[in-house]
């Protein structure tokens, strides 16, 4: 079943983007997630600031995050959301306030995490673009 969501505010909203992950080595794929999620978040009247590329550190993430939820209205985390040994985004989420979804059933895994902190929406996504968006 699919269903269309109208979500209305009165300002306009201002998304954090988030990627977990090593800076680009030669040969590695090239972050696209940013992009399409920046333009999603457009296309419905939000504005968005880029983080950059996360290292794969718990402690930096936390601050990092904690910084993010106390300038913006949400918080968009690319990648991270398997279970392994450096995906950890659900224990994040944890340390800064409650998950509200962890995982839901889709092929390659468990990709959707949802939160909150302080009253604001944490959306992680996976770091695969197909199942990001």
């Amino acid at each position: 079943m699919i269903s269309n969501v109208v979500v209305r505010y009165s300002r306009r909203a201002q998304d954090e983007v988030i990627l977990p992950s090593e800076p680009l080595r030669p040969g590695a794929i090239r972050d696209s997630n940013s992009v399409m999620l920046a333009a999603a978040i457009h296309n419905t009247g939000g504005t968005t600031s880029f983080m950059g590329i996360m290292r794969d550190d718990f402690a930096a993430f936390v601050a990092a995050l904690k910084k993010s939820l106390s300038t913006h209205d949400m918080v968009v985390i690319s990648g991270g959301t398997a279970v392994g040994g450096r995906d950890f985004i659900s224990d994040l989420i944890r340390e800064v306030g409650e998950v509200v979804i962890d995982g839901v059933p889709m092929r390659s895994g468990r990709p959707l995490i949802m939160g909150i902190a302080n009253g604001k929406p944490i959306v992680a996504v996976a770091g695969h673009p197909p199942e990001a968006l």
